[in-house]
């Protein structure tokens, strides 16, 4: 499961660098500079979302009676907040790219 989170994470990466090093190279240093916010975002949110996926997994593991549930669904909905807030930011950077996108026009 985390090899595959990693290598989509890599994946989109690498692409978000990629758009962010032609944008600059295209005279759009300031739409790079927010594709390269963009990859940041993205990169924090990784780990993040790897932490959801491996607590859920935990959580699936264990009996109704475990004592560890209970901090086990903490856990899980306070990194579950924690990806929230950076899908959040990215969707907020998003927008402003779409504005500074719209504003080329």
């Amino acid at each position: 499961l985390v090899e595959r989170f990693n290598a989509k994470y890599a994946v989109c990466s690498e692409n978000l660098e990629a758009l962010a090093s032609a944008l600059a190279a295209a005279s759009q240093p300031k739409l790079g500079e927010r594709v390269r916010q963009l990859r940041a975002l993205e990169d924090s949110r990784q780990p993040l979302w790897l932490e959801v996926q491996v607590l859920r997994q935990h959580m699936s593991m264990t009996s109704p009676d475990d004592p560890m549930k209970k901090e086990l669904e903490v856990k899980l909905a306070k990194a579950r907040i924690a990806v929230q807030e950076k899908i959040d930011s990215i969707n907020e950077t998003l927008e402003e790219l779409r504005c500074e996108a719209a504003d080329l026009d």
